[in-house]
């Protein structure tokens, strides 16, 4: 196995540990977990016989009621899990203080799944609870200073905190996009050296750690070098510690502790917008217990703090924000304007490299790229529409400030495109909107070299192993952007609500305009027929009367010959009208396909041309099992018009040649109709397929100027192309090309 492949089996190990279903806890306290439905104790510490005689597992909880005493006269234990679920509030009561054997514990209790988790940690005394009030108006006064900045108010609730805690260390820890972080406040003894400045790589806190810090926001490790305790149960599923105060310590978290030095830590989360933005990260250099009272003094603060950091980064975005919003909304009326999304987008002063600091923005869509800035090559572009459209991301919205880190063909496209920003227009159709930023060196100092380090375990699995030195280590980072920020992605997100609700207006109108196209069409062609039909049998009786005249021995030669070229006239006319109700009904219904053999309607064309006359070798170069998918009857009609056309238009001044031929590809079949006539000139021939236009004026060639209409709409009725190249004298190469 490579190593890149070891170390992402290793993150994925790391990632994949349950570590809300360790069972086991901290040897500091016990735990106790019953049933809700009959209160009967179902989870047991196996250290809590040291509190409670007697066997517990099964029994109700009336076993130990009778051996705590509790904070209010004549309470039961099974009172107050009454009241709390009654009332389904467990944290207002929490700690609920009771004594045993003359010892006076904090009972902290919350629901898991069908239990009711019960734990016992040592008490403090009753005076420090006014003590820990007082001192929180006072941290908050602090903390509530109009003018103060972020990174003063980081740096005063890291000193109050370490006051509070009695911690060595406090440092307020921010994670970055890829949950990277970087201590960004810090209080700590004067001996000890600094954290401030230095980044902690995201494996330091995987990802199932980040959703336990988001759902329970304190967690206390108070001695690294104490044993677990065991759970006991008589059940067959494990306990879920998500919310357990005592839950214990992943082995691997331990011994990354032990590496720093570290004999005892405690860490809150600081949540904004709903998102995990950092941690407070408490150390201390030998064990120490902070009782709960403490703990949930300090997760006010921090709680606080993180409204703080709310509203001080609000503040900062909130005129980006408006600038942004206009400037989406100016994009919105040049779209509507224009009526083109590409120009509206991309065609004026305000365009996609407005609403941030990108300095590159492509549009792709229908097939086309689109380009505003500095961007990548329109070939590079779509290698990397294609793999994100490949990748298993989902999100419509998508930001990175590395892009060959998901992608690493892109490191050569590092100059222009280490950092991409993408929003989805149409999955289906792969179309989509990208803004690149280009590569920004930065030196960036590590809490010691932030390398994987890999054990393999005895059945072969590759597993994370802490590194063992935290020294300060310094390197350039390359390959990487600046960080997207939120005002850019919340542009991007509105700028792509703005496009949705063009698109719905514009398919709307294209519906609206084809079902009035439909109609006209229709209407078209029933005229056409019409109007053909209704003179078909007038011009008939007027062409029999004429032959009858003709026909009369007293005509002299003059009447004759007005009588004869008015008789060419009106054969003329019926040839026209017959092409003419032949053009409408090739346009219309829908074509059934089979599979036809063109080798063999070449031929009987061959044969029909040739019956009367043979003044023009016609050569079938083409295989006997040369197959179409379509409708024989008008691909017959297709190659007889262009075969009889070549014929028709022959050089007077060489003998006759046509020849039909075809090539083979892996998705299509083209066919070729070659001959050496007269050709076509050069300006003709973006109009012979326009119906009554023909390329060649020699009125001696008979012909009404809608062979080649029809030929173009039966080959468009097949989703094929019809192509011609010529040259005058010298012929012409007819190519139709069909799907396989």
């Amino acid at each position: 196995m490579s190593q890149n492949n070891m170390i992402k089996e290793a993150i994925k190990n790391c990632e994949d540990e349950k570590i809300h279903l360790i069972g086991s806890i901290q040897s500091h306290g016990y735990l106790l977990a019953v049933s809700k439905e009959d209160y009967c104790i179902r989870y047991v510490s196996e250290n809590v016989k040291l509190l409670f005689s007697g066997v517990l597992l099964g029994k109700r909880i009336d076993v130990i009621d009778q051996q705590i005493d509790t904070s209010v006269t004549g309470s039961t234990l099974i009172e107050l899990l009454n009241t709390q679920l009654r009332t389904e509030n467990f944290d207002g009561y929490n700690p609920y203080h009771i004594t045993l054997n003359g010892v006076p514990y904090n009972l902290i209790t919350h629901i898991s799944s069908d239990f009711i988790v019960l734990e016992f940690e040592p008490d403090s005394s009753e005076t420090k609870g006014l003590e820990i009030n007082s001192f929180l108006g006072d941290v908050l006064i602090h903390l509530n200073i109009a003018n103060k900045s972020l990174r003063d108010i980081l740096a005063t609730t890291t000193i109050k905190l370490k006051e509070l805690l009695g911690m060595d260390r406090v440092m307020i820890y921010q994670f970055d996009d890829d949950w990277s972080g970087e201590v960004v406040a810090e209080a700590k003894e004067s001996h000890l050296e600094t954290f401030l400045g230095l980044h902690f790589p995201a494996t330091d806190i995987p990802r199932q750690a980040r959703v336990l810090y988001v759902k329970n926001k304190t967690r206390h490790i108070a001695n690294v070098f104490s044993e677990p305790v065991n759970i006991l149960s008589d059940q067959n599923i494990t306990l879920d510690q998500s919310f357990c105060q005592l839950r214990s310590v992943s082995p691997v978290h331990i011994q990354y502790l032990k590496n720093m030095g570290v004999s005892a830590s405690f860490s809150i989360s600081l949540i904004c917008h709903g998102k995990l933005w950092g941690l407070v990260s408490c150390h201390n250099y030998s064990s120490k217990f902070i009782d709960y009272k403490t703990r949930k003094a300090s997760e006010i603060i921090s709680s606080y703090l993180s409204n703080m950091i709310e509203l001080k980064t609000e503040k900062k975005l909130s005129s980006k924000r408006a600038e942004n919003e206009q400037i989406v909304d100016t994009l919105d009326k040049q779209i509507r304007e224009d009526w083109n999304l590409r120009t509206g987008l991309s065609g004026h002063q305000v365009n996609l490299l407005s609403i941030g600091k990108a300095q590159g923005a492509a549009l792709c869509m229908q097939e086309e790229i689109t380009t505003v800035g500095d961007t990548p090559q329109p070939k590079d572009i779509l290698r990397i529409v294609e793999a994100f459209y490949e990748s298993d991301i989902n999100e419509d919205i998508f930001h990175t400030s590395s892009l060959a880190k998901i992608f690493p063909f892109a490191e050569e496209l590092k100059e222009l495109a280490s950092g991409m920003m993408i929003i989805v227009i149409s999955r289906e159709l792969k179309e989509c909107i990208i803004w690149f930023k280009p590569e920004q060196l930065e030196s960036v100092s590590w809490a010691g070299k932030p390398d994987k380090v890999i054990s393999q375990g005895d059945e072969g699995h590759y597993s994370l192993s802490p590194r063992t030195s935290f020294e300060k280590w310094e390197n350039t980072v390359t390959s990487t952007s600046q960080n997207w920020r939120p005002y850019e992605i919340e542009a991007a997100t509105l700028l792509k609500d703005k496009i949705s609700a063009y698109l719905k207006l514009k398919a709307n109108e294209m519906r609206r305009l084809n079902y009035k196209l439909t109609q006209a069409y229709e209407e078209l062609n029933t005229f056409s027929y019409t109007l053909s039909h209704d003179l078909k049998t007038p011009l008939n009786n007027i062409h029999s009367y004429l032959e009858l005249y003709v026909e009369e021995e007293e005509i002299d030669l003059e009447d004759s010959f007005y009588l004869n070229k008015a008789l060419a006239n009106t054969k003329l006319m019926q040839n026209m009208i017959k092409e003419v109700m032949n053009y409408a009904q090739t346009t219309q219904g829908e074509v059934e396909f089979k599979k036809v053999n063109i080798y063999d309607i070449i031929e009987n064309i061959i044969s029909q041309l040739t019956k009367d006359s043979n003044d023009c070798f016609i050569d079938n170069q083409l295989a006997k099992d040369t197959y179409v998918s379509g409708n024989s009857v008008m691909l017959f009609q297709i190659f007889l018009n262009l075969i009889e056309n070549a014929v028709k238009y022959q050089n007077k001044n060489a003998d006759c040649f046509v020849k039909i031929y075809n090539k083979q590809y892996e998705d299509k079949i083209e066919f070729y109709i070659e001959d050496n006539g007269v050709g076509i000139e050069s300006q003709s021939i973006e109009h012979i397929f326009k119906l009554f236009k023909r390329a060649n004026k020699d009125s001696s060639i008979k012909g009404s100027g809608v062979g080649l209409s029809i030929v173009k709409k039966l080959v468009s009725k097949h989703n094929g192309t019809l192509e011609v190249t010529s040259e005058v004298g010298n012929g012409s190469i007819f190519k139709v090309t069909f799907n396989k």
